[in-house]
């Protein structure tokens, strides 16, 4: 079976190790075609994004889709 997307990553806005822009490229590398940034949000006590964070979760999605 031939994978071209993952839909289900996690970045350092959550609890991923990468940036959204890393988890972009290493996707790239490894043959994927698309990818989704599923950090938990906001209820999610130990792990969930801060409200503050959005905005620039939103713009590090934009300048991967762009750079990539």
């Amino acid at each position: 079976m031939l994978l071209t997307g993952d839909y289900h990553t996690h970045t350092i806005y959550s609890h991923g190790k990468g940036t959204v822009m890393e988890n972009a490229l290493r996707a790239k590398e490894i043959g994927l075609k698309e990818i989704a940034i599923t950090d938990h949000g906001f209820e999610q006590m130990a792990f969930g994004i801060k409200r503050k964070k959005v905005p620039q979760l939103i713009e590090d999605c934009k300048k991967a889709t762009l750079e990539t």
